[in-house]
C-alpha cells in the first residue's frame, strides 16, 4: 500500500492539521479524507465515556462516508 487512507470525522482545520502533524512525525505516508459528521453526544461533553463514544461514533460514520479508507478516526475533544 502507497498510502494509507485516513477518514477523519471532523472539517476542523485546526483537528486535521494536528492529525497530519501526528501522522508525519511517526513517518506515516497518509492522505486524510475529512468530513462533516455528528458525534451523536452533547455539543460539550463533559464525561470521558461520553467524549470516548462521540470519538467512536464519528470514526464510524467517516469511514462510512469514505468507502476507499483504511481507517476511520473520530476527534472529540
Amino acid at each position: 500500500m502507497d498510502k494509507l487512507n485516513i477518514a477523519v470525522g471532523t472539517n476542523s482545520k485546526q483537528k486535521i492539521d494536528y492529525l497530519k502533524e501526528v501522522i508525519e512525525d511517526i513517518g506515516i505516508n497518509a492522505v486524510i479524507l475529512s468530513s462533516n459528521v455528528e458525534s451523536n453526544v452533547s455539543g460539550q461533553p463533559l464525561t470521558k465515556e461520553e467524549t470516548t463514544q462521540g470519538s467512536i461514533n464519528r470514526a464510524k460514520a467517516a469511514i462510512k462516508e469514505h468507502k476507499n479508507a483504511n481507517i476511520g478516526i473520530g476527534i472529540e475533544v
